[in-house]
């Protein structure tokens, strides 16, 4: 798999550079689209599950998950 086709790994990297700095305390929001019906869910990319685990394994890194609705 290419670099490309990921970004949970740059984005890890970048967080880390941010509490490398010290006593830094990290807050990550994360939009999550949250369609109305079922089969659109399906549709969509489900980065946010990934990129929550990754960060949460931090210790000084806060992740909140921002869900938004769709409007049909």
């Amino acid at each position: 798999m290419s670099g490309y086709h990921s970004v949970v790994r740059p984005i890890t990297r970048y967080v880390e550079g941010a509490c490398a700095t010290g006593r830094t305390l990290v807050v990550v929001l994360i939009p999550v689209m949250a369609p109305r019906r079922f089969v659109h869910r399906l549709l969509h990319n489900q980065l946010d599950v990934p990129l929550t685990i990754a960060l949460r394994r931090r210790h000084n890194v806060i992740v909140a998950r921002l869900p938004y609705q769709l409007k049909d």
